[in-house]
């Protein structure tokens, strides 16, 4: 994620940028674990980040076999041990950002979505943003 880490708008918190890169690294992780499939083949993925002025979203694309999401968030642990190699990725994602989905699309793509907003109780929504791809 060096390369997310170079793209930090002067303007965004440094503890908020931080944040991002961890979930999306976290996610981004996942994604190519578990979207090789029991083909193991190796899916496309494309990671789009927008920046508003109050959030920060990321959005994690692939083409693998997908998750029930619902099911899986309903039995993440209050806590996961520090010394675990796996399996800690989406608990991390979900103790530290704003919003976090799973959404598979009429195309078979997977879209992971995590937002991290820039300023605590901030929920607003901007029209005036950037994408990076």
């Amino acid at each position: 994620m060096n390369w997310l880490s170079r793209c930090q708008p002067s303007s965004v918190n440094e503890g908020v940028w931080t944040t991002c890169i961890t979930a999306m690294g976290e996610a981004f992780e996942n994604t190519i674990y578990h979207a090789k499939g029991a083909s193991g083949a190796v899916t496309p993925t494309r990671i789009e980040v927008t920046i508003t002025t109050y959030m920060i979203q990321i959005q994690i694309w692939d083409s693998g076999p997908g998750f029930n999401f619902e099911q899986h968030m309903k039995t993440l642990p209050k806590s996961v041990p520090l010394y675990v190699e796996r399996g800690r990725g989406l608990w991390i994602i979900n103790q530290t950002v704003d919003y976090l989905n799973y959404s598979q699309t009429a195309n078979q793509l997977n879209c992971f979505t995590i937002q991290k907003n820039r300023f605590p109780s901030d929920e607003s929504v901007d029209e005036n943003k950037s994408t990076y791809q």
